[in-house]
């Protein structure tokens, strides 16, 4: 049964308060989960839960969780799918050498590579 579900249940007196309370936090749980991958991804900040849409934020940048598109974004940085990727492609980037972000999506391998190199830079090191 859905929350709204089980919160129209309880309006209309189907079940009583300790049964309800019980049954909402099972469904509240996997809130839990998403605190506990956002606090293992370096990258990801926080998620927002609106009444427009579900927003992830990563280094400074807003994405929105898009249910329409086969894979959004949000989805792919929160699951770490991209990390070998992202591992083969930081090895590519030659020391002081320069970056064309053609522009498929939002810039994050861009955005990432930046943070890189100003990291090394700072601590005199290769990419």
């Amino acid at each position: 049964m859905k929350m709204n579900e089980l919160m129209e249940n309880y309006k209309q007196q189907n079940c009583n308060k300790r049964m309800y309370w019980k049954l909402m936090r099972e469904r509240l749980l996997p809130l839990l989960e998403y605190q506990k991958i956002i606090a293992d991804n370096r990258n990801c900040e926080s998620i927002e839960i609106r009444k427009n849409g579900i927003i992830l934020s990563v280094s400074g940048v807003k994405l929105y969780f898009d249910f329409s598109q086969i894979v959004c974004r949000a989805e792919v940085i929160l699951s770490k799918s991209e990390n070998e990727d992202w591992d083969f492609i930081r090895c590519l980037v030659p020391k002081f050498g320069t970056i064309f972000d053609i522009g498929a999506n939002v810039g994050w391998f861009s955005l990432n590579i930046r943070e890189c190199i100003i990291n090394c830079v700072n601590r005199k090191e290769t990419v």
